[in-house]
């Protein structure tokens, strides 16, 4: 107040002085309050953005929460779900639960549960879930109590396949676990023996399975067993015939057809040597055979094994070559099976490093060099790389042969043989590499 009226004692009386003067001390005035003013705007920016950087914060804190949410519901591990997810709500309080999820992830969502992604989804699925694991548990407790192995196999595998990392399943008893075990082993093993067609081995499994599980049902495996005996019977009473008539053709026929449909047939040893007790056509098949052996044509051995068989029933030191040729043979068929799978799912390398493997350890074999000169020409690239890659590997130039390798990888990322190689002629390259 005194400093006011100290101003209006000094304002001039003149009116144009009085009014220069009050401009004169507006100015004044200005002057001397601008920098509050600018420390006031620099503050009021300096509060928004910290506001907006805690917004970003907090949704940067949403989205990565979300992220390990739906990680662990997609890893099945349903309780620490519903602990993440409450834990969420609980930190996040305003009421958004809506997941912020990618296309994939959204229709993933969409075709397990149709209902919105949300983090209460995800919460009662994960809880419906482990509700579902535990009655499959109890289920299978009270089927195990009944000696029905089957039918807990199934509810058990079932139950591990949604809750593999619950603890219901991860405390399931040991002894419980032996016993669906071997029911599994058995019925895995009647498989095999059934597309083998060992019908002997078959029916020990299926009497074995009859007595430790009251649900299982044998009829289907029994009636197979039983009729590829009967079958096979059939056709080895009329090669008996063929050979009392001298009607060898049929009786190549009907042999083939019997050991077809069950090769381990005990009964085809004994008719094998009342059809070969005529020695000229026994005799033949020898010759044949030593002639092939010697030729180390073993393709056609395989071709012609049904004979060969029947005729070396007599000679254990023939049944001794004839059954490596047979076994050499299987593998090979084993491994252009293989490479044949392997090409009609479209992975042409793959096949053709199936059977050069093969190759490389069978090279006489004709059908496989063929299967195996098709796929080179499917994969023409990926098997130049490779053969580049091998040619200056034993010429002793590891670095441009490891160039040639990588290539090769950089075609097929899958091969084997590039794997291989890059690790060998690495450590060559760099021995002191860890």
């Amino acid at each position: 107040m005194r400093g006011s009226g100290q101003a209006l004692s000094t304002a001039p009386k003149n009116p144009g002085a009085a009014a220069e003067w009050a401009k004169e001390q507006e100015i004044q005035r200005a002057a001397r309050t601008q920098p509050h003013v600018q420390r006031l705007a620099e503050v009021n920016a300096l509060i928004k953005s910290n506001q907006a950087k805690n917004e970003i914060s907090e949704i940067q804190s949403r989205l990565e929460f979300q992220s390990l949410i739906v990680q662990l519901f997609l890893q099945r591990r349903f309780n620490h779900t519903l602990i993440a997810s409450r834990f969420y709500r609980s930190i996040f309080k305003d009421g958004d639960n809506k997941l912020r999820l990618g296309d994939r992830s959204k229709s993933l969502f969409a075709r397990v549960a149709d209902i919105p992604p949300t983090i209460n989804s995800i919460d009662a699925l994960a809880s419906e879930a482990i509700r579902d694991v535990k009655e499959s548990v109890e289920a299978v407790k009270f089927l195990l109590s009944k000696n029905e192995l089957e039918s807990a196999s199934t509810r058990l595998g079932e139950a591990f396949i949604v809750g593999e990392h619950l603890p219901e399943i991860q405390q399931f008893p040991r002894d419980s676990r032996q016993r669906i075990l071997v029911f599994t082993r058995n019925a895995n093993q009647l498989l095999n023996a059934l597309e083998v067609k060992d019908y002997t081995r078959a029916e020990q499994i299926i009497l074995e399975m009859q007595k430790i599980a009251q649900d299982f049902d044998p009829s289907k495996p029994m009636t197979a067993v039983q009729t590829a005996r009967n079958v096979s019977r059939m056709h080895l009473a009329r090669a008996r015939n063929a050979a009392l008539t001298a009607d060898s053709k049929t009786l190549e026929n009907e042999l083939r057809a019997a050991t077809e449909i069950w090769p381990n047939n005990p009964e085809l040893s004994s008719v094998s040597d009342q059809v070969f007790a005529q020695s000229d056509i026994q005799q033949q098949a020898m010759n044949d055979f030593d002639r092939l052996l010697q030729q180390k044509n073993h393709r056609q051995i395989f071709e012609d094994r049904i004979r060969f068989i029947a005729a070396a029933s007599l000679y254990p030191e023939k049944q001794k070559q004839l059954g490596e040729v047979l076994e050499k043979m299987s593998m090979v068929e084993a491994s252009i099976v293989k490479a044949q799978e392997i090409a009609s799912r479209g992975d042409a390398a793959g096949a053709w490093e199936s059977a050069e493997s093969a190759r490389k350890e069978f090279p006489d074999d004709n059908k496989l060099n063929q299967l195996r000169a098709d796929l080179t020409t499917q994969a023409s690239q990926f098997v130049q790389a490779i053969n580049r890659a091998e040619e200056l590997e034993k010429k002793d130039l590891p670095g441009s042969s490891l160039a040639w390798y990588l290539k090769a990888r950089q075609i097929y990322p899958a091969s084997t043989f590039a794997k291989a190689g890059i690790q060998r002629l690495g450590a060559k390259v760099l021995p002191d590499a860890k």
